[in-house]
């Protein structure tokens, strides 16, 4: 199959192939339901099943709000990342229905970022798990109200969506963002401007005695740091091939995921980055990057010690075995 171009017919059978008929939420009387299309869909068919609700309205609506809750992280009101793919998919299928000019003059602003949060691991270790939701929450409440996401909204109009990719991981969703770039470091230095003293105080006892090694720099203070990659739907599109032999939703589905495959290399290239910087850095920065190698070197620890207590069971059952075969 032939990998499209944006300005090639390659593309075409996404608008020739995409069904005519209208979006579900026509049958629901201007009723409004907040779930993106392919999960509406599924609504509507589980609610033919549904008992209990006086109407059929009031069975979606039910059966939308279980959904949600289900595709949804209520530690910090956001949504997980299966919501987000179905977004996506939502969003490509109604540019495709504006046409092709629309759908590939908004390929260049159709942006995922993909961050990976730095520290959390150390948060979890050295304060707990309480700690830790503490500073993932900090994280959430900057990529969804900070400086950044109020001023994208304010002066281009853009709503970020926001999801959790589960434990350090968030996606952002842009619609019309015209430079990815700042924005994604914008996010960065809020996140960086995070002040976790409160909940991870180094000059504490309970914390120092786990460094007695290392001479913790005066004043340090931890904050996180995360690392970000983005991709474009233009970029994706460049990559795809249309499969005629799938379903017009798998192919969107194709596209999203390449959505979310064009931001891995981006986003190890600026983890490398950052932890180059910090190996460089001032005093405070180096110690940040030491705890961070401290955390990795523990996670790399005990995947070792599980590969150990792995073989040693093998090697018991194999001992077993002969056993078994002398006393016979």
């Amino acid at each position: 199959m032939a990998i499209a171009t944006l300005h090639d017919g390659g593309l075409q059978p996404l608008f020739e192939e995409r069904p005519t008929h209208d979006s579900p939420t026509i049958s629901l009387c201007g009723e409004s339901i907040d779930l993106p299309g392919p999960l509406l869909a599924l609504a509507i068919k589980k609610a033919a099943r549904y008992s209990g609700a006086p109407n059929e309205l009031e069975a979606i609506r039910r059966v939308a709000s279980d959904m949600k809750s289900d595709h949804s992280d209520g530690r910090f009101g956001i949504v997980r990342q299966s919501y987000l793919r179905s977004e996506i998919t939502h969003r490509l299928d109604i540019l495709l229905k504006h046409g092709r000019d629309r759908f590939l003059e908004a390929a260049d602003s159709f942006v995922l970022i993909s961050f990976d949060l730095n520290g959390l691991k150390a948060m979890n270790d050295l304060a707990g798990h309480q700690a830790g939701d503490e500073l993932l929450q900090r994280v959430v409440i900057a990529l969804t109200t900070g400086h950044t996401t109020q001023t994208l909204k304010k002066f281009s109009g853009v709503d970020a969506f926001v999801a959790s990719g589960g434990g350090d991981e968030f996606f952002v969703l842009l619609q019309g963002a015209r430079d990815p770039e700042k924005l994604l470091r914008g996010w960065q230095d809020e996140v960086r401007a995070i002040d976790c003293s409160d909940i991870l105080d180094f000059m504490s006892p309970e914390i120092t005695k786990q460094f007695v090694s290392t001479q913790i720099p005066e004043g340090f203070v931890f904050r996180p740091t995360i690392a970000g990659g983005y991709s474009t739907l233009a970029q994706a599109l460049r990559m795809f091939s249309y499969d005629a032999e799938a379903d017009f939703h798998v192919n969107l589905q194709r596209i999203m995921g390449l959505m979310f495959d064009l931001t891995h290399e981006p986003l190890m290239a600026d983890k490398r980055r950052i932890k180059a910087e910090l190996a460089l850095g001032t005093p405070q920065e180096q110690f940040l990057a030491a705890v961070y190698r401290r955390t990795e070197e523990a996670v790399q620890l005990e995947i070792e010690n599980q590969l150990l207590r792995t073989n040693i069971a093998q090697l018991q059952a194999a001992l077993e075995t002969c056993r078994g075969g002398l006393d016979n």
